[in-house]
């Protein structure tokens, strides 16, 4: 088995991308109200007509099929994914959220702090390592920034819980660039129900299906 790297640019205006990357978040589950892990936490938000998210769809079979082989289209289908259909994420009040229509949400996760890198005024890259780096890389960090984005994907199974292909976050560097929205909701509105947890379902709903491959994903 080995682990899958990939890098790829966020393309898309998103809002609420950075999650919880410079403070770690604790996963609360609402029904039990029992504590899990203390996280890192980087949603994405993708097109899933962007050649990064075709990319991204290989990757994730590669990985797949590093632990389970003869993984079929039926067993890929069935895999808990590190993807979320944006057109069913809801706010309290059951309405849907304009920004995540007909995209994908990514999230990776690490109980380690990801490096935090931006591009400074002269272009070269800084590690966001003292207070001041880390408070400028925030302000770097709008919703709307573009960015470089390293994840790593693991697969695995413990026992006999549901097989899992898992994303960790690695590195972010912001490029200071995009087009700043706002009037975004505050992610604690748009993704506290999902902090911690992973979906089986395909992202992409029935209709998106490429005609190359009948795997729901």
């Amino acid at each position: 088995m080995s682990n899958k790297y990939f890098t790829f640019q966020n393309k898309v205006a998103a809002p609420q991308l950075w999650g919880s990357l410079l403070k770690p978040s604790t996963f609360k589950d609402p029904k039990t109200g029992r504590e899990g892990k203390t996280e890192y936490i980087c949603k994405v938000i993708l097109d899933p007509n962007n050649d990064d998210y075709k990319a991204l769809r290989t990757v994730f079979v590669e990985s797949a099929r590093s632990k389970w082989p003869t993984a079929d289209n039926a067993f890929l289908s069935a895999l808990v994914k590190p993807f979320k259909n944006g057109d069913t994420i809801k706010s309290k009040d059951g309405k849907a959220y304009d920004f995540l229509a007909g995209r994908v949400l990514y999230t990776a996760k690490s109980v380690n702090p990801p490096t935090l890198s931006y591009l400074n005024e002269q272009g070269d890259l800084v590690d966001a390592e003292n207070e001041a780096q880390r408070a400028e890389w925030k302000r770097r960090a709008f919703d709307g920034s573009e960015a470089y984005i390293n994840t790593t994907l693991v697969p695995y199974q413990v026992g006999t819980s549901a097989p899992c292909v898992t994303a960790y976050i690695n590195n972010v560097l912001v490029l200071g660039r995009g087009v700043r929205l706002a009037g975004a909701p505050a992610s604690s509105e748009v993704f506290s129900a999902y902090i911690g947890q992973a979906s089986a379902e395909n992202p992409l709903g029935q209709e998106a299906q490429s005609k190359s491959d009948s795997w729901e994903f």
